[in-house]
């Protein structure tokens, strides 16, 4: 009888041992899965991130030439022809593009997609208020034209900004 004991205690410590280790394992695994996971997600936002930041140099570009040409076409510097010619109309199609996936859209920070709706939207109210200004004084018109102007940029770079502040925090 005095031989069992030893016997079922190490037989008890190497069940215990292994029931141990295997809980052991088990976590390692979960914690390896979980940290997987949170990397996926910081790759995947950081990829529709960047791929929304790629928005905002044909905003800024266009934003630019839009400014200008308004401005320009209410001081009677040049005729309509010129004008329409060359107003960014291309910026949609450009956007378009450079759309952020639909599966990716969830890693943006929220309202990003429709601020860049809105941008281009204000973009062509500028084409259409410069058109409706024309044959007025520009003294009397340049402030509301200008004031768009300065609405259209403000927007471009919140959104700028933004992005960036997002990006940057995956980062941390």
């Amino acid at each position: 009888m005095e031989g069992w004991l030893p016997l079922a205690t190490g037989l008890g410590g190497i069940a215990l041992g292994g029931v141990l280790g295997w809980v052991g394992k088990a976590i390692e695994q979960r914690r390896s899965w979980d940290l997987e996971k949170k990397r996926d997600r910081l790759y995947r936002e950081r990829e529709a991130l960047s791929k929304a930041l790629a928005w905002i140099d044909p905003m800024t570009l266009a934003y630019s030439r839009a400014s200008f040409l308004s401005l320009q076409y209410i001081m009677h510097r040049f005729d309509d022809d010129h004008f329409r010619e060359r107003y960014p109309s291309n910026l949609g199609a450009q956007l378009e593009a450079l759309e952020v996936p639909m599966d990716m859209r969830i890693f943006l920070p929220k309202g990003v997609q429709e601020r860049g709706v809105r941008i281009l939207s204000r973009l062509g109210n500028l084409y259409l208020e410069a058109l409706a200004q024309r044959g007025r004084d520009p003294k009397d018109v340049f402030e509301a034209v200008f004031r768009l102007t300065q609405e259209v940029e403000g927007e471009i770079n919140t959104l700028r900004t933004e992005l960036t502040d997002a990006l940057l925090s995956t980062y941390e």
